[in-house]
């Protein structure tokens, strides 16, 4: 078997993938809000249309990752730190996958994801697609939270 990545390593090719698509991101980026003490470290931040949008990434080997990922994205919410949070499961066989081809396989795989926004007030589900529909996803939770053709806020994105 090949060697193991860090989450780390999802997140900064994850964020690369992004930026290619035309989202600016950051990635393992520290914030210090006002508000808060000490120091925030999203997974990736990506600052979508003038948006705050923090992506948390983990590793997809338990049912406890779905949890941390999804209470990492609400917590970035309730905070302040982002608009839009997004809990992301990356596959466990990317860890069996040379360097090399690592990017192309992340770009190319099917993650679980999770959106929550400052409009949605209950748990969402995750939903598996690729960076494409996280890509979309963005865009649409971007759309759905200023309002766009209606001119008012509205509840939560759907994938």
């Amino acid at each position: 078997m090949g060697a193991k990545y860090r989450q780390e390593v999802f997140n900064v090719l994850l964020a690369q993938l992004l930026q290619e698509r035309g989202v600016l991101s950051a990635p393992e980026s520290i914030l210090r809000p006002k508000t808060l003490r000490g120091h925030r470290m999203p997974d990736v931040l990506v600052d979508f249309n003038g948006l705050r949008t923090v992506i948390e990434g983990e590793i997809d080997t338990s049912p406890e990752a779905a949890e941390r990922a999804l209470a990492s994205a609400r917590r970035r919410v309730e905070e302040g730190i982002a608009h839009i949070a997004i809990g992301v499961l990356y596959p466990e066989s990317l860890q069996a996958v040379g360097f090399r081809a690592l990017k192309d396989e992340l770009g190319a795989c099917r993650l679980r994801m999770a959106i929550v926004t400052e409009a949605t007030p209950t748990t969402p589900e995750f939903v598996a697609g690729t960076v494409d529909d996280l890509e979309t996803a963005l865009r649409l939770a971007f759309d759905q939270l200023i309002g766009v053709g209606n001119g008012r806020l509205v509840k939560g994105p759907q994938l």
